[in-house]
């Protein structure tokens, strides 16, 4: 069962935020983008980072909490979100980094394909491939230019 000490000792562990519904963003929190999904969750982790993530998962095991993974809030079906779970929320993590030696972009799990682009801009060598669903090197950039 869920008591407060727990959350309490939880809050304390992440980085990101836990938001309750007693708290004032509790419901712009919970919103999703259909409109139609009114779930009320019992806690929201706002991760900031893997760690959380893994603090979070843990946490929902360990009290036997239904668990929602949040990350733009799109899903047309809900799954976003649950009712009297944890919901972790990934929003936060919005982090693109490229590599240009080993040619891997890694995404952080609230990153959405406006920040990809804004980091295509810094490094023009780069560009995604929708067709083959994988970033490649621009065909026009020599591997000697900068």
């Amino acid at each position: 069962m869920l008591d407060e000490n727990s959350i309490t000792e939880f809050k304390a562990n992440l980085r990101g935020g836990v938001i309750e519904p007693h708290d004032k963003s509790y419901d712009e929190a919970r919103k999703v983008y259909n409109g139609m999904i009114h779930k009320k969750p019992r806690l929201i982790a706002r991760c900031a980072d893997v760690a959380d993530v893994i603090r979070s998962v843990n946490f929902a095991r360990e009290q036997s909490l239904l668990l929602a993974i949040r990350s733009g809030g799109h899903n047309a079906g809900g799954l976003g979100i649950c009712d009297d779970g944890l919901v972790i929320d990934l929003a936060p993590m919005k982090y693109t980094r490229v590599d240009p030696t080993a040619r891997t972009v890694t995404a952080g799990g609230g990153c959405r394909a406006r920040h990809s682009k804004r980091n295509y801009f810094y490094d023009r060598r780069w560009r995604f491939n929708a067709r083959r669903r994988r970033w490649s090197s621009h065909p026009q950039v020599r591997s000697n230019h900068r």
